[in-house]
């Protein structure tokens, strides 16, 4: 079995994102998980909160892992964004529901999609990850008595986060550790 050197890869990157800010490294490393397969949502935190956490830690060096309710409560609290932004799509549901095995009250998140650019969008839907265009999400939204709530990054309420130990699940170290090596 071959093994990933995360490190070297790490530096090779580096060089590759130098120029980049990190809206565009969000948007970039979202737009690489297009196509990822989605394994059955855990029922405390799917794969849209997991994608749109990897995305944030390759673009800012911070690792945050929490569910979309969280996310949205805690780390993308901006209203408004403006298009330059780093950006999420959130489902809010418009009555208290069960899902995935738990109680999803009104008014919170129960998916998120990270913005890839004007009016698009990386979806973590089963069977696999697609982009969609946030008129799509609006419909879908709609159709299934939701709310969509787009909002921005708090980089000071992200750090505060992570300062504070907030992050509900970690990612494998060397892969975290290669995302904050390529955000230097």
């Amino acid at each position: 079995m071959m093994t990933i050197n995360w490190m070297r890869l790490a530096e090779a990157q580096r060089s590759r994102f130098a120029g980049l800010g990190e809206q565009e490294r969000f948007a970039y490393f979202l737009a690489v998980q297009c196509g990822r397969s989605i394994g059955d949502k855990d029922d405390r935190c799917g794969d849209g909160a997991a994608g749109v956490g990897v995305a944030l830690c390759a673009a800012t060096g911070i690792r945050v892992r929490a569910d979309a309710d969280r996310l949205m409560r805690e780390v993308f609290t901006r209203k408004n964004p403006g298009s330059d932004e780093i950006q999420a799509a959130f489902f809010v549901t418009r009555k208290d529901r069960t899902e995935n095995n738990r109680v999803a009250r009104k008014g919170s998140a129960t998916h998120v999609a990270g913005v890839v650019g004007r009016g698009v969008v990386l979806s973590f839907e089963y069977p696999r990850a697609v982009f969609r265009t946030l008129e799509e999400l609006w419909s879908l939204c709609s159709l299934w008595d939701y709310d969509l709530r787009i909002r921005g990054l708090d980089r000071a309420a992200l750090e505060k986060s992570t300062r504070e130990g907030a992050s509900l699940y970690d990612a494998e170290g060397s892969f975290v550790e290669y995302f904050e090596e390529v955000a230097k």
